[in-house]
């Protein structure tokens, strides 16, 4: 019963949510993201921490149904006409995302003082860069069908 509880009040904060970014003029993924922090373990706790740990199967249905609806919405018409230019920024989006974030990351080691040793920063960096990569083209996504981009791959 309170899974249920925890996830209605989910999603109706996050209605409300919505409607106050766009009232804002903020992208709906920023006001997720602030909502996430505040209704979190680290906010107000209104999610509890074992809630989060408990919660694969709702990631996995919530990226289950994304990616089936970016599926059908896919036309392979486009694609195939495109198929060179998505190969070309899919590859560097990812080979330059991962280097950025695991050359920063690595760097800000440095600059903070921890007291990590080469190898487990170098480590450390590599996972965020690994971490950074295949989120990245989601949030792209999100924000390019959400400010309604037009062109080629939309």
């Amino acid at each position: 019963m309170q899974i249920l509880l925890i996830l209605g009040l989910i999603f109706v904060l996050g209605s409300f949510m919505k409607v106050f970014v766009q009232n804002l003029g903020i992208l709906n993924v920023v006001g997720y993201l602030i909502l996430g922090v505040i209704i979190g373990p680290n906010g107000f706790n209104i999610v509890p921490k074992e809630f989060i740990e408990g919660s694969d199967f709702i990631i996995d249905m919530s990226l289950s149904l994304i990616s089936v609806l970016v599926g059908a919405n896919l036309r392979y018409d486009i694609l195939k006409d495109m198929l060179k230019q998505i190969f070309t920024i899919s590859f560097f989006e990812a080979v330059f995302t991962f280097l950025f974030i695991s050359i920063s990351f690595y760097t800000m080691f440095d600059l903070l003082n921890f007291s990590f040793n080469n190898e487990y920063r170098i480590i450390a960096s590599l996972l965020f860069g690994g971490l950074a990569t295949a989120t990245a083209p989601a949030t792209i996504l999100a924000v390019s069908h959400e400010i309604k981009a037009k062109g080629k791959f939309n």
